[in-house]
């Protein structure tokens, strides 16, 4: 898609003139632009920020501290049963 971009301004803009170096760091600039909007921009910066959240998490689970012990008890819960109420 950017490669297709810049073919485009370079063969329909009458006054740029494009040699291959110029359609190279074209092409160089438009990825870079695109990885800061998609990181700022777009939130792209928070499946990052809960991925290392979650994998610190699973390994405080499978290694068994922060109280996640896999011998532990359920809670339980007294069950309420009341009467409905009359009408």
């Amino acid at each position: 898609m950017i490669e297709s971009a810049v073919n485009s301004y370079c063969d329909d803009c009458p006054t740029a003139y494009c040699t291959e170096e110029t359609r190279s760091q074209s092409k160089d600039d438009l990825h870079a632009l695109g990885m800061i909007v998609a990181y700022t921009l777009a939130l792209g910066f928070v499946p990052a920020i809960l991925g290392i959240i979650s994998m610190s998490m699973g390994g405080a689970t499978l290694c068994g501290c922060c109280g996640a012990k896999a011998d532990a008890a359920p809670a339980a819960g007294a069950v309420v049963v009341a009467t409905p109420a009359a009408k």
